[in-house]
């Protein structure tokens, strides 16, 4: 629960403003519907569908999708502004990049049989990656749970900044390597 003096994000609105707690029906309720729609996304993500989808989407658009999630992080979750109110954006700064190294290892073997430029622009993309993960790993991990995001330090945040852009350029290239 927010503390009855704290704003919301835009540093203005009360946070109470329209605001009040959930009764404990209502947190058991929102829990169940989550762990349902957790349930459907697992049973999706292993269906035949979920494949058919992917090979819909082709490889420049699962390479698209590990780019708009890095893109993603730097837009929303770097600022701290997304999840002000719990603290809790290095758990979605890291599962976006989770997620998009996964897409990423899903056509980094097309890139490679690019030839040599491929294979050094996947030695680029896969050096940001471990140097992303290893900044994030010094404040927690997904598995053990992440520091408040205000214990972070400006330069904390200007380090992962620096890494996201330091990422996100040769990703940017992927799409273009891979359909060639």
């Amino acid at each position: 629960m927010p503390a009855q003096d704290a704003l919301n994000a835009d540093g203005e609105t009360p946070a109470w403003q329209d605001w009040t707690p959930s009764t404990p029906q209502e947190r058991a309720d929102y829990g169940d519907l989550l762990l349902a729609d957790v349930q459907e996304l697992y049973d999706y993500v292993h269906s035949d569908d979920f494949t058919t989808a992917l090979e819909d989407q082709g490889i420049g658009g699962i390479s698209n999708g590990a780019i708009a999630l890095l893109d993603e992080v730097a837009t929303g979750k770097i600022s701290g502004e997304e999840d002000w109110w719990s603290g809790t954006d290095l758990y979605d700064f890291a599962a976006n990049v989770e997620g998009s190294k996964m897409a990423f290892s899903l056509v980094e073997d097309f890139a490679v049989a690019q030839g040599d430029a491929g294979a050094a622009l996947v030695d680029e993309i896969e050096a940001g990656y471990a140097a992303l993960e290893n900044s994030l790993a010094a404040h927690g991990s997904l598995t053990d749970g992440f520091v408040g995001y205000a214990e972070l330090t400006e330069e904390n945040k200007r380090e992962f900044t620096d890494l996201i852009n330091a990422l996100a350029e040769p990703l940017s290239q992927l799409t273009g390597t891979v359909l060639d």
